[in-house]
């Protein structure tokens, strides 16, 4: 949510709208918060192109985040793929700012408009280096997951940093188009100003399926959590129960034995 200038409208980026085709697109509503007021004053598409999964960076969660990341797909739609599973083979950051401010300047048709009404191919060939929307493609047959963003430690801007994303190349598939026990995934580190180079590959053990969700925890994070011990405990046993009684008390005893006495009834 990114609060807009003037105390009467709140901005919300983000979220999927229905629209005539049944496409997920990242779309922008704005609400009026004069007194008495219930309306939507603002609602149309920031882009045109399929666009599911959002994220921002996580310290701008509450506040005004300009970039949101996601995924597409560049010979499909989401809305085709519902009842299969959705191969994702592009990755996409959105100047949502930049888009939010053409649109002021040429308003949209509430509802059906779009900002930037580009396709996918359109946006890769684009060689603007201020293009607000930029499309990470990967190679023909290797296919990705949800994306998160992990910003560079005292990083210069809010793009500073890499895109994480479970990527698989189906060239391992069998001829009957399953996974093999031999299947590996790779985890892929993409350099999220550009939105153009691999930083890194990191080849797994294993495959992961897809439709896999992810989040990023920090190595201060995962030092820092609580032991398993101190919030997760195992049952203690009826046996043990009986003999942590409280030594020299009539009265515990007493309840003990009626414990006892009730346990052998009830079995």
């Amino acid at each position: 949510m990114t609060r807009m200038a003037g105390p009467d409208s709140v901005c919300f980026q983000g979220g999927n709208q229905r629209m005539s085709d049944d496409q997920c697109r990242l779309y922008y509503y704005r609400f009026s918060l004069l007194p008495g007021s219930n309306t939507i004053t603002h609602q149309f598409s920031l882009s045109s192109i399929p666009f599911e999964f959002p994220s921002i960076r996580d310290d701008v969660s509450m506040g005004k985040a300009r970039y949101i990341y996601g995924c597409s797909v560049s010979d499909s739609s989401f809305g085709a793929a519902l009842g299969r599973a959705v191969k994702i083979d592009s990755l996409v950051k959105i100047d949502s700012l930049a888009l939010i401010a053409k649109a002021t300047l040429d308003p949209p048709t509430p509802i059906v408009g779009c900002v930037d009404t580009r396709g996918v191919p359109e946006i890769l060939a684009s060689s603007d280096p201020n293009d607000p929307i930029k499309i990470f493609k990967l190679p023909p047959g290797i296919y990705a997951q949800e994306s998160q963003f992990v910003a560079r430690e005292n990083g210069e801007s809010e793009d500073d940093g890499w895109i994480l994303a479970y990527v698989f190349d189906e060239s391992q598939l069998d001829a009957y188009g399953e996974a093999t026990s031999a299947s590996k995934s790779e985890l892929w580190v993409i350099d999220a100003r550009e939105m153009r180079e691999v930083a890194c590959k990191v080849k797994l053990p294993q495959r992961v399926p897809y439709g896999l969700h992810g989040n990023w925890f920090s190595e201060k994070e995962i030092l820092g959590q609580r032991g398993v011990e101190s919030v997760r405990s195992l049952p203690v046993a009826k046996g043990k129960v009986m003999e942590e009684k409280e030594e020299g008390s009539v009265w515990w005893d007493a309840w003990m034995g009626m414990r006892r006495w009730a346990l052998d009834v009830v079995g």
